[in-house]
């Protein structure tokens, strides 16, 4: 297989304004995304406040693509992925390498509420910070 899909969903938790709706949130995240697919070049600086960056966490596992996959060719590979707590928003941002954009879908799911980033035959290169 040369590449593989992810699914990534969020959950609307405490934290969200209550104005805030699914589809706002989803809107948010696709121009967060689209905006990450462009300028996946330049570094982004990272946030000081509640951030997770890199590996997800000692709980979460994250594959990882096969050898010989697209971003050994060229294709785009997600490098970083953060998670931010702004207040009344949280922000979320997936990094990606490559030549060429990344093929995405965002949609939203009800009970309990989430966005779903459907990215498609991207592989996972996320690094570990140093210690």
């Amino acid at each position: 297989m040369a590449g593989f899909g992810l699914i990534a969903a969020l959950c609307l938790i405490a934290g969200i304004a209550a104005p805030a709706s699914a589809d706002e949130l989803a809107d948010f995240l696709a121009k967060e995304l689209r905006e990450a697919s462009i300028q996946q070049d330049n570094p982004v600086q990272q946030e000081s406040d509640a951030l997770s960056t890199g590996a997800l966490g000692s709980d979460t596992a994250v594959p990882l693509a096969p050898a010989g996959d697209a971003a050994e060719q060229g294709g785009p590979a997600v490098t970083s992925i953060r998670i931010g707590d702004h207040g009344a928003q949280t922000r979320f941002v997936m990094e990606f390498s490559g030549d060429v954009p990344a093929d995405y879908t965002v949609f939203t799911l009800s009970d309990p509420y989430r966005v779903v980033i459907d990215v498609k035959g991207v592989p996972f290169r996320l690094l570990e910070e140093p210690a």
